[in-house]
């Protein structure tokens, strides 16, 4: 009798020891000894001025029994993360971000790039200046392909410019020996519709782009004298108004419409906004005010073009 009664205390302790175990093992601690990137985040290529930006960043953390967890950003403050820089940094130089659990100290980084110049399809280098929240390429475009190698139509014949509803450009006076490195190229509105004609990552600037631009200037009435570059080297005298506080550069391009005009009286931008079926707005500044204003132009017009970040 004893005996039977021993059997079932002995398999109640054997039971009792096993979930004393599990619930040991369940609650023991377990240490981070590794993090690695899993994904990168969306933008790891930058421009100067621009704000570090950590969306579609992802981490692994690996612990010490071979378990691993996955985290997004949004996930970091929660469990501890920390990264240096912070997101949302200016960034003016390429930088090395380091992640870290700051208990442990266990870290991992990614590497982030940072470039002070703009590059077309073509190789042409554009400065980068930043006016209030918005990067503006420091110079006209004078691209002769669109961002995916397209060559885009040279017309140099004047009637042949004057009746055309397809995309164009040109150099000033058909010459871009002489014009084409300071000045820029000169675009029909056909060209800025196609989307393609600015650096990837950038884009023709809509009416509402350039209307804030003008509005952080001082407004229409001044804006212009903060855009143009200052002194007579190109505009003529009395270029008035202009300083340049913007740091815009904005250089006296001319214009086309059947004939070349105004080279050293003034500059004209496309913007991307269109505002009939024949006609599309441009910004237009003049070396006889110190203003800004807005017309609507024929498409077929040949103007200058800047290109703002995306």
């Amino acid at each position: 009798m004893r005996k039977n009664h021993f059997k079932p205390i002995l398999l109640s302790m054997l039971i009792l020891f096993i979930l004393l175990s599990c619930e040991e093992n369940t609650h023991k601690q377990t240490e981070l000894i590794s993090i690695s990137v899993k994904t990168p985040p969306s933008r790891v290529q930058y421009y100067t001025s621009e704000k570090l930006d950590f969306t579609g960043l992802k981490i692994s953390l690996t612990f010490d029994n071979g378990n691993t967890e996955d985290l997004v950003y949004s996930d970091f403050e929660s469990r501890k993360i920390a990264t240096n820089p912070e997101n949302g940094t200016t960034l003016n130089e390429s930088k090395e971000v380091t992640i870290t659990h700051t208990p442990t100290g266990v870290k991992t980084s990614l590497t982030v790039t940072v470039s002070s110049v703009v590059i077309d399809i073509e190789g042409n280098t554009y400065s980068i200046v930043k006016i209030g929240d918005q990067l503006w390429l420091g110079e006209n475009l004078k691209t002769t392909k669109y961002n995916n190698g397209t060559s885009i139509a040279l017309e140099e014949n004047d009637i042949a410019w004057s009746s055309l509803s397809t995309a164009a450009f040109c150099w000033y006076d058909n010459n871009k020996t002489m014009y084409g490195d300071t000045y820029g190229a000169l675009y029909n509105w056909y060209t800025v519709d196609t989307k393609k004609l600015c650096p990837i990552g950038w884009h023709v600037p809509t009416d509402e782009e350039w209307t804030t631009l003008v509005e952080l200037l001082g407004g229409e009435d001044v804006a212009g004298g903060s855009l143009k570059e200052s002194g007579t080297s190109h505009w003529n005298y009395p270029n008035e108004g202009a300083n340049n506080s913007s740091g815009f550069t904005g250089l006296p391009s001319g214009s086309r419409s059947d004939l070349f005009h105004s080279l050293g009286e003034g500059a004209r931008w496309w913007s991307s906004t269109q505002f009939d079926a024949t006609n599309s707005s441009a910004l237009s500044v003049s070396y006889t005010y110190g203003t800004a204003f807005w017309y609507n132009y024929t498409k077929s017009h040949g103007y200058s073009v800047r290109c703002i970040r995306d």
